[in-house]
C-alpha cells in the first residue's frame, strides 16, 4: 500500500497486489481525502494511518481502513504539537514514529491511538542523511 499526496493537496491510495503469474500487478489509485495542502509534512505510519504536520505544528493522525479506503474520510485527531520544528518524521511499524532534528539527533515516539509518547533519543548524524525509508517486514 502506498499513499501520495498530489499538488493539489488530494491524498490518493494505491494497492499493489500480485497476479498470478507470481508478477506484481499495476496499483490502481484512489483518490481518499483533499485538503492535505495544510500540511507542511505528511507520512505513513503502519496499518492504514496517515498523519498531517499542519504548519502551526500540530500532529493530526489519521486513520483509514484498508479494506476499504475510499469508504470516508476519517476525522483528525490531533496527537502532538511542535512537530514543525523536526527537519524529517517518518512512520515505522508497530506505531512508531522517527523525526530528526536539525542538530541530526533521531528521536523516537509510539502512537498510542490518541496520543503519542516519547521522545526517546536513539541516535546522532541524521542531519546527513538525504532520504530516509522504512520498510514494515
Amino acid at each position: 500500500v502506498l499513499f501520495a499526496l498530489g499538488n493539489d493537496g488530494t491524498l490518493w491510495y494505491y494497492k499493489f497486489g500480485e497476479a498470478p503469474d507470481g508478477s506484481i500487478e499495476t496499483p490502481y489509485g484512489a483518490q481518499i481525502g483533499w485538503g492535505w495542502s495544510i500540511c507542511s509534512k505528511v507520512f505513513a505510519g503502519a496499518g492504514g494511518v496517515v498523519y498531517c504536520v499542519r504548519d502551526n505544528g500540530d500532529l493530526y493522525r489519521y486513520a483509514y481502513d484498508l479494506r476499504n479506503p475510499t469508504a470516508s474520510t476519517p476525522a483528525g485527531v490531533k496527537v502532538g504539537t511542535q512537530w514543525n520544528s523536526f527537519t524529517r518524521v517518518f512512520g515505522g511499524s508497530g506505531g512508531q514514529i522517527f523525526a530528526v532534528r536539525p542538530d541530526g539527533a533521531l528521536l523516537a515516539y509510539r502512537d498510542q491511538g490518541g496520543a503519542v509518547s516519547g521522545p526517546l533519543q536513539i541516535g546522532v548524524g541524521w542531519n546527513v542523511q538525504q532520504a530516509t525509508a522504512m520498510k514494515n517486514w
